[in-house]
Formats: C-alpha cells, structure tokens, sequence
C-alpha cells in the first residue's frame, strides 16, 4: 500500500492522533476554541445526520433487544472489567476511572461509527439514550463507589443534549426532505470539512489536561495503559456480541461501549472526588481519542476486500 492510499484510508485516525498530539503539545492555542467545542460538535452531527434516513432510525428504535444490549454494554461491561485496577491504583484514582468508565456513550461515537462503517443510526439512539440515562446511572455508580451523593445539573445535561443532537438531527432531515439533491452532493463533499471540525474538537478538548500530563508524564502513561486495555475488551465483547445482529450493528455497540462522554466524567468526576482525580480523567479523555486508531485498524482489516473504502 503506497503512502498516499494509506493516507485516504486511514485519514480520519491520522486526524485523531494529530489533534491528540497538538493538544498536548500545543495546548495554549487549542485554549483558544476550547469553549467552542459543542458548537464544532452539533457541525459534525449534522454532516453525519445527513446521511441517516429516518426509516433506519425508526427501525433501530424499535429494535429493544439490541437497545437493551447497547445498555449493558456501555453502563455494566466497562467497570466491571476496571476492576482488575483495585491492587494498581489510590482509591480516587480508581474511584475516577469507574465514573470514567460508566460514562454514557460520547456524541462523537456517532461520528466514529459512520467513519468505521457501522450502523450509524443506532449509534445515534445508544448516544440520546445514555446520555439521559446516565442522569440515573451515574450518581448510582457514584453512591456505590465513594458512598457519595452526587447532585448532576440534569437541566444542563438536557440542554446540552438538545443543542449538539437533537438539533443538528432535526434540522438535517429537514433539509433532505427539502433540498435531497442538494443534501447529497453535501454529504460526498463534507468528509473534509468533518475530519477538520474533528481536528479543533479533540486539540480543544485535549488541551486543557496538558499541564497534568507534564507534571506526571509516568503516572499519565501507566494509567493511559490501563484505560487503553479496559477499552480493548470492551470493544472486542461489544463486537462479537452484536455479531447475531450483523456487521455494522456489532460495529455500533463496539464504538458505543469503547468511546464514553469523558467530558462529562470529567465534570462529575472534579464534582465529587476533587482536582485530585483529573489526573485518571485527562488520561481518560485522552485514551478514548487514543482508542480510535486500533479500533479503526482491527475493524478495516477484518473487512472483505470488496467492503473497504476510503474514509
């Protein structure tokens, strides 16, 4: 493979690891837009949202069992496979990489399943639904692990919701009822415009956990380890137990499970267990950019030949 098919097969991961890097590296500028995230978020949400039919999206929401499944996958599978990190880790630490793991679904998991080839519709319902269940789950898991009651500004978690996925999901399936011809020559000319939108998200994101990195760069690759390992098999129990459903529904339930709302185990986690657990965070939010780049790789070689595009 010369280095310029590479480049467009693999392009959105090498976005992700580029963002990743200046993040960490360049932290003072992706300051600069760090609180215009969202905003960069509900753009990539209504590019991919271009593409979703609404029949499809119906059809998912009816389909329980897998509905269901994604729930066990992305609230039960990831802490209880963080367990093996009790004997490793201070008991904030671990405390921080359990709110870390029991996240809901990011948004951003939307984006990487329909850059992955999954069913994105259902990638979109995983997202809405742990997200407003993790409004129950979260101070659950909370209660369970520091004994602690946490108060979650459910109002912000609504709207917050409402601005990055709803909208941007109304707003594209009006257009396509409007404007279908147009929706489409949108849709093959957006790939570019994404992967940039996706490159200012993930440096924004990344950058404000820079300082915490280079203060402890030991202690951010050993946990960045761990994260990365959880993910793993998180991801490879999410794949082959959505199998019986089909490729690209398997490949939903993996990104789901494997790409959390770390933003959001973020603000919860410094809500309740102090700056003392930003450490295992930042590296959390870190890992699940990080993860992309296996998961795109194991999945793009256990395509058919035929099946495999440029993304």
């Amino acid at each position: 493979m010369d280095y310029k098919n590479f480049i467009r097969k693999f392009s959105s991961i090498i976005v992700a690891l580029i963002a990743v890097s200046l993040g960490l590296l360049l932290p003072g500028i992706g300051l600069l837009w760090h609180p215009y995230t969202s905003i960069f978020l509900a753009l990539i949400m209504f590019f991919v949202a271009l593409n979703v039919k609404p029949r499809e999206f119906i059809n998912s929401l009816r389909n329980y069992k897998i509905i269901l499944l994604a729930l066990c996958l992305v609230f039960l599978v990831p802490p209880v496979f963080s367990v093996v990190g009790i004997p490793f880790f201070k008991p904030v630490e671990y405390a921080a990489l359990v709110i870390a793991f029991s996240s809901p679904a990011a948004i951003s998991s939307v984006f990487w399943c329909d850059v992955f080839r999954g069913h994105t519709p259902l990638a979109l319902i995983i997202s809405m639904v742990t997200n407003i269940l993790a409004l129950i789950t979260i101070p659950i898991t909370i209660l369970f692990v520091t004994q602690t009651i946490a108060q979650i500004d459910s109002a912000a978690i609504f709207t917050n919701l409402l601005f990055i996925l709803v909208v941007p999901l109304v707003a594209a399936q009006v257009l396509r009822r409007i404007l279908s011809q147009k929706t489409q020559k949108i849709v093959v000319r957006s790939p570019p415009i994404q992967q940039a939108l996706v490159l200012f998200l993930i440096w924004g994101a990344v950058a404000p956990g820079a300082i915490f990195v280079k203060e402890s760069p030991v202690e951010f690759l050993w946990l960045l380890f761990f994260i990365m390992l959880i993910l793993s098999a998180s991801f490879a129990v999410a794949y082959f137990s959505g199998k019986r459903f089909g490729r690209s529904s398997a490949i939903a339930l993996s990104v789901a499970s494997s790409h959390k709302n770390s933003t959001l185990a973020i603000v919860i986690g410094e809500l309740v267990l102090g700056p003392i657990a930003l450490p295992a965070l930042i590296a959390n939010l870190v890992g699940q950019n990080l993860f992309v780049i296996p998961a795109r790789a194991v999945l793009y070689f256990s395509e058919d030949e035929s099946s495999k595009v440029c993304v």
